[in-house]
């Protein structure tokens, strides 16, 4: 979970006015290079 809140971090725009915007693209490219965990079969 720690990997991903730093890449929210990282993909975060921080402007002088206004709140903080993600960049939702980059986020999700950045998530997609993570590995993943195997998904249960008994879900």
């Amino acid at each position: 979970m720690a990997k991903v809140q730093a890449l929210i971090d990282a993909n975060t725009q921080r402007p002088l006015i206004g709140p903080p915007v993600v960049n939702v693209l980059t986020l999700n490219m950045s998530l997609n290079q993570l590995p993943s965990a195997p998904r249960n079969a008994q879900l």
